[in-house]
């Protein structure tokens, strides 16, 4: 089972994968599970884009620290949906 516990930014913007269109609305969400782990997957619309894959972290910690280094020097929303190899309109 596993549990929303954020979407990484806000972002209604465009996005592309493999040179498809994935939606209007495109996110990285993140998911905890039962034991503790996070799944970070591409959603379109709040649909799971599972064949983009999925990042998963051992605890809230080790997410908390992928955010950080992310988004050095990028908007978090943008930094985390490029991080799945996708493209955006900005």
């Amino acid at each position: 089972m596993k549990k929303f516990l954020e979407n990484i930014g806000n972002a209604s913007t465009t996005a592309f994968f493999d040179g498809k269109k994935l939606g209007h609305n495109v996110n990285a969400a993140a998911y905890i599970l039962k034991d503790g782990t996070i799944n970070v997957y591409l959603e379109s619309n709040g649909i799971a884009r599972y064949f983009a894959g999925k990042k998963t972290f051992a605890n809230v910690s080790e997410f908390e620290d992928w955010k950080g280094s992310i988004s050095e020097n990028k908007e978090l929303f943008l930094a985390a949906i490029e991080s799945f190899g996708a493209t955006t309109a900005f």
